[in-house]
């Protein structure tokens, strides 16, 4: 493991503004996986929503609970977490796979405004989705991960991201406020050596990342947590930056050096290891404009969240906000919500009230910008003459 010391380089590009890096949609074709034009892959959605207003998700997000056993510094969710503790039951978790599964949905992402991995029965729920045909995808702070998961993960998940944000116990501890730093590194190797072990029958393998949400007090941290995680075992590390919203802001001014510390940890790149940095967020954050060119959230047909509580969400920030909500799962099932007029009202009055409580950058945005320019171009004449 690499202790953070003074093997780390100097900053690179000195003297250069990060923020001169263009933030063309286009241009974030390398991060892969968390690239907006992956949208343009369901081409038959995109059809669809055009042709009658609306289609299926093509991503559902899921909280399995909403507790958590970490008490991150500047947690989004914390209010929400921890006066209203929720976890959905097992009967509610396996009717939603049937329903996902009968309307066409493609992927399942288990997070939430907690720890997902709190709540029990989330492991045989697990391998349910995975029955229906359903790819599945978790982010997890990585701490209550066990050996049955690890076997679940490598065998059945697209993906696995911890959220380690930090390289040393010191910072772990400052960040997320616990004492399990070892414990969780541990649980990442433990899923490299599964993954690299484990025999799919189509031959692909679990992708495992390593995520960095860049703070003012650990940002320093960005280049010995990018050799930390290549050295675990992971195919990649995610950096970030965070991003306050309902809530007193912070100074962006040290996102400059971040840019900067992102820059120096890409010499660790090597054939199997990545350094996915979202740098546009740092550009735009910096810039304050957040380069929102649209006004309407296009995204939200082709993904949703259903949080801990039951309730179907707008997007996964509007958490909490029962005036975006389509509708309860402890109540209903979820192709009724999908199809109800409690959904096309909250869609109303979010049209309505624009984008006034919607983060900045959030998680929809390049996909906005992108479908913006989809479902909005008017297309001319000589329409085969590209």
């Amino acid at each position: 493991m690499t202790s953070v010391g003074s093997s780390q380089p100097a900053p690179k590009g000195a003297g250069n503004d990060p923020r001169e890096t263009s933030n063309a949609i286009w241009e974030t074709a390398h991060l892969q996986q968390f690239a907006p034009q992956k949208i343009l892959q369901h081409l038959d959605r995109i059809k669809e929503y055009l042709d009658t207003g609306d289609t299926v998700p093509i991503t559902v997000e899921v909280d399995p609970s909403n507790a958590c056993n970490h008490h991150c510094l500047r947690c989004t969710f914390e209010d929400y977490h921890e006066l209203n503790v929720k976890r959905l039951s097992k009967e509610v978790l396996f009717a939603l796979a049937d329903d996902f599964a009968d309307m066409g949905v493609k992927a399942v992402v288990w997070t939430g405004g907690g720890e997902p991995l709190v709540n029990r029965g989330c492991l045989e729920a697990f391998i349910y989705y995975h029955g229906k045909g359903l790819a599945q995808g978790i982010a997890t702070n990585g701490s209550l991960v066990t050996p049955a998961h690890n076997e679940v993960f490598a065998d059945r998940f697209v993906y696995a991201r911890f959220s380690v944000d930090a390289a040393s116990k010191a910072m772990h501890r400052t960040i997320h406020g616990s004492n399990d730093f070892e414990r969780i590194t541990k649980n990442i190797e433990s899923l490299c050596r599964a993954r690299d072990a484990a025999k799919r029958p189509n031959g692909d393998r679990l992708t495992v990342g390593f995520s960095f949400l860049a703070h003012p007090e650990n940002y320093k941290e960005i280049y010995d947590a990018t050799r930390l995680a290549r050295d675990l075992g992971v195919d990649y590390i995610q950096i970030k930056p965070v991003v306050m919203h309902r809530k007193d802001q912070i100074d962006h001014s040290y996102f400059t050096s971040c840019l900067h510390y992102i820059h120096t940890a890409r010499d660790l790149e090597t054939d199997s290891f990545r350094v996915l940095a979202l740098e546009y967020k740092f550009n735009d954050l910096l810039m304050g404009s957040y380069n929102r060119t649209y006004s309407f959230c296009w995204g939200h047909p082709f993904m949703t969240t259903v949080s801990a509580d039951g309730y179907v969400n707008f997007c996964c920030h509007t958490r909490g906000l029962k005036e975006y909500t389509f509708g309860n799962v402890n109540k209903d099932r979820f192709t009724d919500i999908w199809a109800g007029e409690e959904r096309r009202e909250a869609i109303d009055r979010m049209r309505r009230d624009g984008l006034t409580n919607c983060p900045p950058n959030c998680k929809y945005h390049m996909i906005n910008q992108t479908l913006e320019q989809v479902l909005t171009s008017q297309v001319g004449a000589h329409t085969d003459f590209l």
